[in-house]
């Protein structure tokens, strides 16, 4: 395998992995954000460069996430609002030119758990409609994705073994 081949899957195994820390573990650390840099060889001279940037508020949420392209321009932006429960509600992406190319809004039953999300592209379009169904312990059991017209695309179902 070429060495630029193997230097292309690690940056884009390390661009598609968002910060990994426990919400608990950066409210109780007051982390206000968290870069992500890259150090590649190329023809035996390192390049570093800044491959994302996650902002957190302060009970710990991600609230935004950028990702940057190697030449350091923006490659696209996440920004995640949250209920008063700490529950994500929405979630906006953008392209490197400031133009939003998708969101997805989300709901929540009276258990607080998720029950509906709904992604739309840029121009506000219905794209999908997802579902999620629980067993009587609160356990997901299914998520149904619709189409814009209702018809079902993926159906996952969840076991448990207890």
């Amino acid at each position: 395998m070429s060495k630029k081949l193997i230097l292309s899957f690690l940056f884009i195994l390390c661009v598609t992995c968002s910060f990994a820390q426990k919400r608990k573990d950066v409210k109780k650390l007051k982390i206000k954000s968290a870069n992500e840099n890259i150090t590649e060889v190329v023809d035996g001279i390192e390049q570093t460069y800044k491959a994302s940037i996650t902002r957190f508020d302060q009970e710990g949420n991600n609230t935004e996430e950028i990702h940057y392209k190697p030449n350091g321009s923006i490659h696209k932006r996440t920004v995640s609002k949250y209920n008063e429960k700490n529950q994500l509600v929405e979630e906006k992406v953008y392209d490197g030119a400031e133009k939003l190319s998708e969101m997805r809004v989300i709901s929540y039953n009276a258990n607080e758990d998720r029950s509906f999300e709904s992604s739309y592209d840029g121009a506000g379009k219905l794209l999908s409609r997802a579902s999620y169904f629980y067993d009587k312990n609160g356990m997901k059991t299914e998520k149904r994705t619709q189409n814009p017209e209702g018809k079902l695309i993926e159906s996952k179902k969840y076991y448990y073994e207890y």
